[in-house]
């Protein structure tokens, strides 16, 4: 009846302490425990002697190496002969939780083992993370259990031979706020197989599969702070992993999908508990990023004191960038890629990130496309401000466009949930058709020169789609051009100036006009954005074979069309006075067709006025009377037209398109006056009335 040490001590000096392992013998004991020696020696036959040992532990501790924790309390029987060691059911804790314990021979077949100790237990989420400090535990909750084994060597193996602490469970029980693919509900199973091997001659080595995914293998040294990871793989894949060559740790493999942003997160929360380098490979079938996804990618990062340098291999994204580590001062994410295509919409939207928490930076990019529009070249430079990140320059250069301008990703909360977008660019093109289909449009116009002008702001983070819910300004002008006949087999259908979709905006039956596309020497128009609708008053199209203006509203989120559009055949001669050109050739001409629809028509001019209804999917054009235009809904044009008008010069239009017409039409033979008839004014052949010509008001 004496401490577990002395018992232990006891046991060291009887016969038989040659075949008791020094794991047992060399273990750090305490608490209380009693044990009974019966000793046989037959007088006939002495070789035959026998001791036998019971020892009854009453709430012992054990602790075979630093490497394990110490099981606690622990009570029951020990039974120990020349046959061996023998105890059933043993009761203690093993990390705060109850542990049964069996003790036996060693399986036959288990060459070099000649015990075996069966373990059952559970073990919780907080005692882990409290135990290993480090690996993102805190981000794991809730309790499993699992079943274990430890196969002590014979005796006689020597000590080269390996003590084998075999794990497994299913994880039931334990969830996982990890991302994907280290994510898992608590009710979902997660089979793990765990082997640690430790001897005299080696280090002690873990290895089995994660039933979160990856095959693990880890070496653990003391370098007389405590034991730590020297170095490891975690592998995503079919086979179990190797060690790597050096310390470290590498994670490689592939994985089915993968949310960098999410892991960058749980990298910079664990840069401080896990002290050694690490490397990652990976190869994902989906990288989900930028609310977009890169398939087949390939990920390689290494870490360094001041952040990350990653590598991207893959049709989607290809090159190399530096992300700076949060705190360490004015870091520049720095971005050189030879292309980056983002057309594959994330499955799983996220929440926009803050761009508080973003670095400044700068980015080249030899190639890249968003969704249809493949933008080239570009470069920018972005910095931090106390609101968010601000663009002071970014430019892009391709075959058939550039554009230049400034930008702004703003929060106006504490959270980052409120945000505000700005985008200011002036886009220009010598190849109007060819833009159109770099930007993801069918070429419906073509065009010498081109130049979009674009001031808008909105509400939310830089996504696709923010031209949807902006507000501000857009300016198209288009120079020396066609616009393309579309759909040929249904009637000449001409699409016309769109903002999201330029060939679906406007659809026109000009069969009475041209049976081919409709050139012009100008096109132009600005629109308004406000609440989801562009409004203009001043689409113009100017040409030698009709004259057009547009005015009205586009929805820009419901897709619809409420607009009006004045068609005039034989503008573009009228115009032309001795060759002066009234009011600028697009100018002039669009205010001009403007009047006919909201001030008293000019008889010189001949209209046909067309209402556009219905969605951009299919639209709805039908040709109506300029009586039958409700111009009430569109009252900000007719202000429009009225502030225009009070600009350019006081022009008496039906003299001036009376003039132009007896200039352009043939002359006609005057008829002599009849006699008697007195209403006839006395007009010489050739001689202009005395309210017309260049005298005129």
């Amino acid at each position: 009846d004496d401490p577990l040490p002395a018992q232990l001590a006891g046991l060291a000096r009887i016969p038989m302490a040659d075949r008791i392992h020094p794991m047992l013998l060399n273990a750090e004991t305490s608490g209380e425990a009693e044990t009974r020696v019966e000793f046989r020696l037959p007088v006939a036959d002495r070789g035959a002697w026998e001791i036998y040992t019971e020892t009854e532990l009453a709430g012992g501790e054990l602790k075979l190496n630093a490497l394990i924790p110490a099981v606690t309390d622990l009570r029951g029987s020990i039974r120990f002969s020349r046959a061996g060691v023998r105890a059933r059911e043993l009761q203690g804790r093993f990390l705060d939780q109850p542990l049964l314990i069996d003790v036996d021979r060693a399986p036959a077949g288990m060459t070099g083992y000649g015990y075996r100790l069966n373990l059952n237990g559970s073990a919780t989420a907080e005692a882990l993370e409290e135990l290993l400090a480090c690996c993102a535990l805190d981000r794991f909750d809730g309790e499993f259990a699992w079943d274990g084994s430890v196969l002590v060597p014979a005796m006689e193996a020597g000590p080269a031979r390996p003590v084998r602490v075999r794990l497994e469970t299913d994880l039931v029980g334990l969830g996982s706020t990890l991302p994907y693919p280290m994510n898992k509900s608590a009710d979902e199973p997660g089979p793990t197989r765990l082997e640690l091997r430790w001897g005299s001659e080696e280090p002690p080595r873990l290895a089995g599969r994660l039933g979160l995914g990856p095959g693990l293998a880890l070496e653990f040294a003391d370098d007389g702070g405590g034991w730590r990871i020297r170095r490891g793989r975690l592998h995503f894949g079919d086979s179990l992993p190797r060690l790597p060559e050096g310390p470290g740790l590498v994670v490689d493999g592939r994985v089915n999908r993968l949310r960098p942003a999410r892991w960058a997160e749980v990298l910079a929360d664990e840069a401080n508990s896990l002290d050694l380098p690490w490397a990652l490979d990976l190869t994902a079938g989906e990288v989900y990023t930028m609310g977009n996804t890169l398939r087949d990618q390939s990920i390689r990062v290494r870490p360094r004191s001041d952040g990350w340098l990653v590598e991207l291999k893959g049709d989607f994204a290809d090159g190399r960038l530096f992300w700076p580590r949060a705190g360490t001062g004015n870091g520049q994410l720095l971005a050189d890629l030879n292309r980056l295509r983002l057309t594959l919409r994330d499955p799983e939207p996220q929440p926009p990130a803050n761009p508080r928490h973003l670095p400044s930076g700068k980015v080249m990019l030899s190639d890249l496309v968003i969704g249809p529009m493949r933008l080239g070249d570009v470069r920018a430079r972005y910095e931090k401000t106390a609101g968010g990140l601000a663009v002071n320059w970014f430019r892009t250069e391709s075959a058939a466009f550039s554009s230049q301008g400034s930008a702004a990703w703003l929060v106006t909360d504490d959270k980052g949930a409120e945000q505000l977008g700005r985008l200011d660019m002036v886009l220009e093109s010598s190849d109007v058709a060819a833009a159109l289909e770099q930007l993801g449009y069918a070429p419906g116009i073509s065009g010498d020169r081109g130049q979009v002008t674009l001031s808008v702001s909105w509400d939310g983070p830089p996504t696709r789609g923010f031209l949807a819910r902006s507000n501000g300004t857009v300016g198209v002008e288009v120079e020396v051009g066609e616009v393309a006949a579309l759909d040929p087999g249904g009637g000449r259908m001409l699409g016309v100036l769109s903002l999201a979709r330029l060939p679906r905006r406007l659809a026109l039956d000009f069969r009475e006009v041209t049976e081919e596309g409709l050139p012009f020497d100008r096109l132009a128009g600005d629109f308004s954005l406000r609440e989801g609708q562009a409004y203009t008053c001043n689409v113009g199209l100017q040409g030698a074979v009709a004259g057009l203006a547009l005015f009205g509203r586009t929805g820009l989120q419901d897709r619809s069309y409420d607009q009006v559009a004045v068609v005039s055949p034989n503008l573009p001669d009228l115009l032309s006075l001795g060759g002066v050109i009234v009011g600028g050739t697009g100018l002039g001409a669009t205010m001009l067709l403007l009047s006919q629809a909201f001030r008293e028509p000019l008889q010189a001019i001949s209209a046909n006025y067309y209402r556009v209804g219905g969605s951009w999917d299919e639209p709805v054009v039908e040709q109506v009377l300029r009586e039958d235009i409700d111009l009430g809904a569109y009252e900000d044009c007719a202000r429009y037209l009225e502030e225009q008008l009070t600009d350019m010069p006081d022009v008496d239009w039906d003299a001036l398109l009376s003039q132009a017409q007896e200039e352009v039409l043939p002359q006609q033979e005057v008829l002599p006056q009849q006699a008697g008839d007195s209403d006839s004014p006395d007009i010489a052949p050739g001689e202009p009335a005395a309210d017309s010509g260049p005298g005129a008001p």
